[in-house]
C-alpha cells in the first residue's frame, strides 16, 4: 500500500465497485499471504513467503521506542544503544557479529544495518538462504537484538568515539538550519529538544547505567515487532519464528509508554535561518493536522482521494518549473506524516537565490487557486486513469515485488501510522471500484481542510551569500495577506485534440535479420541503414522499453560549441515535439 496518511471524509454506508461491491463500514482485511500474531510475551510478528529475489530474506527487529523516549539524563542514548547492538550480544560478543556476516558475503549497509528516530528504532538484515545455519544464525541475531544486548562499560566507552564522529560529521548547514526551524515547527514539544543524534555532553560522559536503563524501560516483547520476508516456506517459518521469539521473557512491572502530543497554535508560526554552507535556497509551508489511520475502508478510499490531489497539485507546480522564467526551481505539495501524531500538508520549493519571496509566493498562490476553484474535470478524469493505470501495472507484477517492500510495509503497519495491509489483490479491486467513483467535489474540499490559518509554519532557509535575498518575518506575514486578498485566477487546462501521431508511419523494409543468441534477442538490418535490436523480456508487465543512440555526440563539435553540444540532449527532454509544446505533450503521454 502506498505510504499516505488517512483522514476520514465522508460516511458512506455502500459504493458499487466495478466488478465488487463493498461496505465502507468493514474493517480493513490483512493480506491474506501475511502471517500476523502477537505471542504470548506481547511481541509482534510478521511472517511472509517471497521469491524476489530468490534465495534471501528479509529480517527486522522494530521496536516502538526512539530518541523521544529518552529522559532528560539519556539525550542521544536511543541513537547510542543502537549503536551498541553492533558491539556485542551474548551469542556474539565483541565484534563478531559483523565478523561473521561478512564472511558469509553480506556487506554492512546495504545488508546489515539500523536507523533510530524519534519514535521507532530498527534493524535489518538480508540474509542469504544457501544454509539453514545463515537463516538460523540470522534469527538468533534478530533474537539477540530483541534481548542480549551486552552494553559492557568498555565497548560503550570505545563506542563514543565513533558517536562523537557521526554528531561531527553531521553538524553540517541542514542540521545547523533544522536545529533552529524544528523547535518552531513542533511548538517546543517534546519532540522538539528529541532529535535522535543528542547532545555531545550526555553522549561523551553519561554513565553506562543511563545507557542500560533506556534499553531496559523500551526493548522489551511488548514494544517489539519481528519481520522475516523472503524465500522459504511459510509455515516451517511461522513457526520458526513463534517457537524461538515466544522463548523472550515479558517485561515485569514495565514503565508505562507515553505518547506526546505536538501542541497547536492559531497563530502562524515563521522560521528563518541561512548558513555559509548552505547550497540553495528553500521556502515551505506547513499545516499541522492531527494523525488518523486506516481502520475501515472507507478510510482507505481516502487515501485514494489523497493520491488524486497530491498528484494533481504537483502537476500544476511541475507546469511552473516548464515556463520561461519558471517562478522556483522545483515546487512540490504533498500530505504526509512527518514526526510524532501528526499529518502535514506541505508546499516546498527549491529557489532560485535573489527570489525566495517570488517561489514562496508561487506555491502559496497555487494553494490558493485550487482553494477558490477547485481542479478541473479534465485534470481530474487523466489522473484517475494514471492512478489506475498504476496500479494495474503494481498488480500484473505482484509475484516481481522485492521482499524489502513488504518488510517496510509491515513495519509502518507496526509502528504509529498503523498503515494497513490488505495485499495487492485486495487493493486492485478497491480501486476499479473506488477510482471511477471519486467525485470532485470530495477531492476540491480537501484544499479546504489541509491549508488553514492555524497550525500554519512558513519556513525559509537559505545560504548566506550577496546575491540571496532573504525576506523578513514582517514581508513573509505580508505576502501571505497578500496572497489570501490577491484576485487569483482559475486554471486553465490546456489540452489538444490533435492526436500525437495524425497519420500512421509507412513501413519500411528489413533488409537482413540475424538472431543474437547470447542475449536471445534478433537484430535487424532495416532500408534506412538502421540497426534495431529487439529482445522479449517478461520482467515487467505492460511495458516496452526504448533507446537509441549514434556514433559520434560531442566529440564532433568545435571546442567553441562544446557547452552548447554537451546540453543538447538535455534541452531535447524538456521541450515539446512538432506542434505539441512540452506541457500538452506530457498530458497526452498520461493518457
Amino acid at each position: 500500500m502506498k505510504r499516505i496518511i488517512f483522514t476520514l471524509l465522508l460516511f458512506l454506508p455502500f459504493l458499487a465497485g466495478a466488478q465488487q461491491t463493498f461496505s465502507l463500514n468493514d474493517p480493513i482485511p490483512l493480506d491474506p499471504k501475511l502471517s500476523k500474531g502477537v505471542l504470548g510475551n506481547g511481541m509482534t510478528s510478521y511472517v511472509r513467503a517471497n521469491n524476489e529475489p530468490q534465495n534471501r530474506a528479509e529480517l527486522m527487529l522494530v521496536v516502538k521506542a526512539g530518541s523521544v523516549d529518552e529522559d532528560e539524563d539519556q539525550r542521544g542514548l536511543a541513537h547510542f544503544a543502537e549503536h551498541m547492538a553492533f558491539n556485542g550480544t551474548k551469542n556474539f560478543p565483541k565484534n563478531e557479529l559483523i565478523s561473521y556476516f561478512e564472511s558469509i558475503g553480506m556487506e554492512f549497509g546495504p545488508e546489515i544495518n539500523a536507523y533510530t528516530s524519534f519514535d521507532e528504532t530498527v534493524y535489518m538484515l538480508k540474509v542469504p538462504l544457501d544454509s539453514q545455519l545463515y537463516v538460523e544464525k540470522g534469527l538468533q541475531v534478530i533474537y539477540d537484538w530483541a534481548c542480549q544486548i551486552t552494553d559492557s562499560d568498555e565497548e560503550i566507552e570505545k563506542e563514543r568515539g565513533v558517536i562523537r564522529e557521526e554528531m561531527r560529521g553531521g553538524r553540517n548547514a541542514n542540521f545547523r538550519m533544522q536545529q533552529k526551524w524544528l523547535p518552531v515547527f513542533l511548538n517546543n514539544s517534546k519532540y522538539a529538544s528529541r532529535l535522535p543524534i543528542g547532545e555531545q555532553e550526555i553522549v561523551d560522559h553519561s554513565p553506562p547505567e543511563t545507557l542500560r536503563r533506556f534499553r531496559k524501560d523500551w526493548y522489551r516483547p511488548d514494544l517489539m515487532a519481528v519481520i522475516v520476508v523472503g524465500d522459504f516456506d511459510h509455515e516451517e517459518m511461522v513457526n520458526r519464528v513463534k517457537n524461538k521469539f515466544s522463548q523472550i521473557p515479558a517485561a515485569e512491572n514495565p514503565r508505562k509508554k507515553e505518547y506526546f502530543e505536538i501542541p497547536g497554535h492559531a497563530e502562524t508560526l515563521v522560521s528563518i535561518a541561512t548558513d555559509k554552507e548552505a547550497q540553495y535556497p528553500l521556502a515551505f509551508v506547513l499545516y499541522k493536522h492531527p494523525l488518523e489511520k486506516g481502520v475501515v475502508l472507507n478510510d482507505y478510499r481516502n487515501t485514494i482521494i489523497y493520491s488524486l490531489y497530491n498528484a494533481m497539485i504537483n502537476n500544476r507546480l511541475t507546469e511552473k518549473t516548464q515556463q520561461a522564467e519558471p517562478p522556483f526551481i522545483v515546487g512540490q505539495s504533498s500530505y504526509s506524516r512527518m514526526f510524532g501524531p501528526m499529518n502535514v500538508y506541505q508546499s516546498v520549493a527549491v529557489c532560485h537565490n535573489g527570489k525566495i519571496s517570488e517561489g514562496l509566493e508561487a506555491v502559496l498562490i497555487e494553494n490558493e487557486r485550487v482553494k477558490k476553484y477547485g481542479f478541473t474535470e479534465s485534470e481530474l478524469e487523466r489522473q484517475k486513469k494514471v492512478l489506475l493505470s498504476q496500479m494495474k501495472q503494481l498488480y500484473n507484477e505482484r509475484d516481481q515485488q522485492k521482499s524489502i517492500r513488504y518488510a517496510q510495509e509491515y513495519t509502518r503497519n507496526f509502528l504509529m501510522t498503523e498503515e494497513p495491509v490488505p495485499g495487492i489483490e485486495n487493493e486492485f479491486e478497491y480501486y476499479k471500484a473506488f477510482v471511477p467513483e471519486i467525485s470532485m467535489e470530495e477531492v476540491n474540499a480537501l484544499a479546504q481542510k489541509w491549508i488553514t490559518p492555524e497550525n500554519r509554519v512558513v519556513v525559509v532557509n537559505a545560504p548566506e551569500i550577496e546575491d540571496t535575498k532573504v525576506p523578513s518575518e514582517e514581508e513573509i506575514f505580508a505576502l501571505l495577506e497578500e496572497v489570501e486578498k490577491s484576485p487569483v485566477q482559475p486554471y486553465e487546462d490546456i489540452v489538444s485534440d490533435v492526436p500525437l501521431i495524425a497519420d500512421e508511419p509507412w513501413p519500411g523494409k528489413v533488409l537482413n535479420e540475424m538472431s543474437i543468441e547470447k542475449a536471445d534477442a534478433v537484430e535487424w538490418i532495416l532500408e534506412n541503414g538502421a540497426t534495431v535490436v529487439v529482445k522479449t523480456t517478461d520482467f515487467k508487465e505492460d511495458e516496452i522499453l526504448f533507446s537509441a543512440w549514434s556514433p559520434g555526440g560531442t566529440s564532433l563539435y568545435d571546442v567553441d560549441d562544446d557547452v552548447s553540444a554537451d546540453l543538447a540532449a538535455t534541452i531535447m527532454t524538456m521541450s515539446g515535439i512538432a506542434q505539441f509544446e512540452k506541457i500538452t505533450l506530457d498530458k497526452m503521454l498520461s493518457d
